[in-house]
């Protein structure tokens, strides 16, 4: 079975080659580089990220390189049973994967930021509130505009 691409940077290439992950599956998402290089580059080794939806763990890899925790919520084990299995040993100390629907489980202490990359997100208004009463200060989602990624302040 051939695999497609998707057009990537060759630094994401580079990732994907140091964790093992070049035949995964998970090569295909529905978000590319400009959404996830707009999250990434807003975030610094002080955050604790909650990624809401975290899917194949594309993106909480990549956060993990730069913040001091992340939180991946994942509810389809179809979908990150085949990522864990491709990182294998590979895994950083500072992800913690948690194959949960994001309603159900109570939310990390300390996050500062979270991550909610789905453009048709039914529970938003309940997920926004969960984050303020976690003190979480700051939601990376495309969920307001259904297209770009945007920062909003929690508290603001």
């Amino acid at each position: 079975m051939n695999s497609v691409r998707p057009q990537f940077l060759p630094d994401f290439i580079a990732f994907a080659a140091r964790h093992d992950l070049t035949d995964w599956e998970g090569w295909w998402s529905p978000y590319g580089e400009d959404e996830y290089r707009f999250v990434l580059d807003r975030v610094g080794p002080d955050d604790v990220v909650l990624d809401i939806g975290a899917g194949d763990l594309r993106l909480a890899l990549r956060l993990a390189e730069k913040v001091r925790r992340v939180y991946a919520v994942e509810v389809n084990p179809t979908v990150l049973g085949p990522a864990l299995a491709g990182i294998g040993h590979a895994m950083p100390r500072n992800l913690v994967v948690i194959c949960a629907n994001v309603l159900d489980i109570e939310f990390p202490a300390g996050i500062t930021a979270a991550i909610l990359l789905m453009r048709h997100c039914q529970h938003f208004n309940e997920i926004v509130a969960r984050l303020r009463v976690a003190g979480c200060r700051r939601l990376f989602t495309n969920v307001v505009s259904r297209l770009a990624v945007e920062e909003f302040e929690l508290f603001a």
